[in-house]
């Protein structure tokens, strides 16, 4: 036996080597990375998969840390911020701006041109809470942003702590692996208090979580944070209530409070509303649970995790108050209310998604949510309940998960009365955000049904399998019809996307329990692989001829102002200068004061802004293209108003020059040019 067990190894261990290596030869790291996946792959072949699974259980936080050590050790990460290839000087290109696997996306600007960017910036800054270089104005960069800062409050964002005591590469690769390690260890603990313990079940939920479109296509939001610590807090609390040593509960107690505080202080709305309403149910699902044996004993525990809270957002608004008050005061996305009727078309697009990394698409993080089999899951919830009808206490969990989906899709479809969609808080949430918080809670009802037995008889089976048939050829045929990009109006995609839908709905509905999970694993899989491309390093951006120029201003406390660009200013602001018309992740209105004195324009540039600014010779005006855009064609003499002191341009300015104001031009390198501005 043991003979035998030992040949299986060496094979396995010589066919990932000899497979690996013909991957790729040059990078030590990511071959251990592509050996480990080749040898994970080929031992569900050759050792029984009971064994091989409760060997992964068991060392589930060893293999976690490993991997997690070799990703850091590596320096990879999943950044697109190789675009800056394809914007500065693009003749002369660095080849550590290339990704190694895969394809840098200009769809993630959110994290390559803005998170990125002030990322860099606070190593220049010295991580401190306010960026003087940002917008060359001090900037709150703990509200804003998920950037390192130093204060006690990054304890609220753990993940990037690895910036401030690694060198930057490693930072990134600690901020982007942790979050997603983290986020699997985390789900499958939460699966597997809801699932009994089951852990195959428990394990296809988390893999539905992980590997999702909408994690992959809004990894840089917040949703990875917001998941992983309401998540945390619930395995804590529910750890907490039956834990019998006092110093466990006080640990757990601490862990809620870390949970909640990395949930909270994302500070994003439209995600937090509507999985707040979620996960207090879930917290009193197990409160209900707990108490029908033990009368709401140890709650006092509760006191721990409330009282530090509360001495964070004592310490936050004692920082931020200013910020808050100004961001809540913006067009937007202060002052945007929902009131519904937005957003449900979203619901069905989940179909399509294995394509979205594969075909060309206006805007696949939009059009991205959770694998849900909406609505389908829900006609398969409420079927189970009458069926249970007399069960009804047992079912309390699904009762309140349906019932939540219902009214969140009823936000989607109608139009709510304002005062109605403020009380609730939906007014905080656009409908796009909120369906794919509607998608989540049908993942969750999804591995409820899963672990149930819906349909018992053969001929119940077979009118359930027409209707689910039915049900995925509406949902595809209508996102078909929603989703309005060339690519995905083809019958080819269309029925590829109707089959692979199908395939796992049936599986569930004739309880292929093997089947669902490889069918919904391979579907995940397929939708995320290919999101992210796969980077070594993140100071790259250094290497370029334009960046070795900057560098010699950084410590000159100078204002820079780049035109012709709502980009570039934000690769100015990483190389550490004082970028006017960095994003302003809230209005300058200091700035804005010295060209629009009578605020006429106001409505146009309170808000979160890429600012694009072009100089004109016509008097200064101001343009709203999009909600997050801010156009300015500015006068060339106004230049001297906002105490410029440096240029960057992707034009010659030399033409705007007049008595009152002059260029000198300090650099040009292919479609750069600097310059120093002086005023008469």
């Amino acid at each position: 036996m043991l003979k035998k067990t030992l040949i299986k190894i060496l094979l396995i261990i010589i066919s990932s080597y000899f497979l690996a290596i013909c991957v790729l030869k040059k990078d030590i790291y990511l071959f251990i990375i592509i050996w480990f996946i080749i040898f994970l792959f080929l031992a569900h072949f050759l050792f029984p998969i009971k064994k091989l699974y409760k060997f992964l259980f068991k060392k589930r936080f060893i293999l976690a840390f490993f991997i997690f050590l070799i990703l850091v050790l590596g320096k990879f990460n999943g950044s697109s911020y190789g675009m800056w290839n394809i914007y500065i000087e693009p003749n002369y290109p660095i080849s550590s701006l290339n990704p190694l696997i895969g394809q840098i996306r200009p769809i993630r600007s959110d994290e390559w041109l803005v998170n990125s960017s002030h990322v860099l910036s606070q190593f220049k800054n010295n991580f401190n809470y306010f960026n003087d270089l940002a917008r060359a104005s001090a900037t709150d960069m703990f509200t804003t942003l998920p950037v390192p800062v130093k204060s006690i409050m990054i304890v609220t964002k753990p993940f990037l702590i690895g910036y401030m005591f690694l060198k930057k590469d490693y930072g990134m690769a600690f901020y982007w692996w942790g979050r997603l390690i983290i986020l699997f260890l985390v789900t499958f603990e939460f699966f597997r208090i809801f699932t009994k313990d089951k852990r195959d079940i428990s394990l296809l939920g988390t893999i539905l979580v992980t590997f999702s479109p909408a994690i992959f296509w809004w990894y840089s939001q917040y949703l990875v944070e917001q998941i992983i610590g309401a998540n945390m807090a619930i395995i804590m609390f529910h750890k907490m209530l039956y834990t019998k040593a006092k110093y466990q509960k006080i640990l757990y107690s601490l862990g809620i409070f870390l949970g909640f505080e990395i949930f909270f202080f994302t500070l994003y709305p439209p995600w937090l509303v509507p999985l707040g309403y979620f996960y207090l149910l879930l917290a009193g699902y197990i409160l209900y649970d707990y108490h029908k044996k033990n009368k709401f004993k140890d709650l006092e525990y509760l006191l721990i995790p409330i009282s530090i809270f509360i001495i964070f957002l004592i310490i936050f608004f004692s920082k931020s108050y200013d910020t808050y008050k100004i961001i809540s005061n913006t067009i937007y996305p202060g002052q945007r209310l929902a009131v519904g009727n937005e957003g449900a078309n979203v619901l069905l697009y989940y179909p399509f998604s294995i394509f979205y990394p594969y075909l060309k698409m206006s805007n696949p993080c939009e059009a991205s949510t959770f694998y849900s089999f909406f609505p389908l899951v829900i006609i398969l919830g409420i079927y189970v309940l009458i069926k249970e009808r007399k069960k009804w206490r047992d079912n309390y969990l699904l009762i309140g998960v349906i019932n939540l989906i219902i009214i969140f899709t009823l936000f989607t479809i109608f139009k709510w009365p304002v005062f109605l969609a403020k009380i609730t808080l939906l007014s905080n949430v656009p409908g796009s955000r909120l369906s794919v918080i509607i998608s989540y809670l049908c993942l969750f009802c999804l591995i409820l049904l899963s672990n149930k037995k819906i349909i018992e008889t053969k001929k119940k089976k077979i009118l359930f399998s027409i209707l689910t048939i039915v049900c995925c050829l509406i949902t595809t045929l209508l996102a078909k019809e929603f989703i309005k990009d060339e690519a995905f109006q083809s019958n080819i995609i269309w029925l590829i996307s109707f089959g692979i839908s199908l395939i796992p709905a049936l599986c569930l509905i004739w309880q292929i329990k093997k089947g669902l999970i490889i069918s919904l694993i391979f579907i995940s899989i397929i939708s995320t692989i290919n999101v992210n491309p796969l980077m070594k390093g993140f100071d790259g951006i250094y290497d370029k001829p334009l960046a070795k120029e900057l560098q010699k201003y950084q410590n000159k406390n100078k204002n820079w102002l780049v035109l012709d660009s709502f980009v570039i200013p934000n690769y100015f602001l990483a190389n550490g200068l004082k970028v006017i018309n960095s994003t302003n992740l809230y209005p300058n209105m200091n700035f804005y004061s010295k060209i629009d004195k009578d605020k006429k324009n106001e409505n146009i540039y309170n808000r979160y802004a890429h600012l694009e600014i072009k100089l004109t010779n016509e008097k200064t005006s101001f343009e709203n293209p999009y909600e997050d855009q801010v156009h300015i064609n500015l006068n060339k003499e106004d230049i001297c108003k906002l105490d410029v002191n440096y240029i960057g341009s992707l034009t010659n300015i030399s033409n705007y020059e007049s008595k009152k104001v002059s260029f000198k031009e300090l650099y040009h390198l292919d479609n750069i040019y600097l310059y120093e501005v002086n005023c008469n």
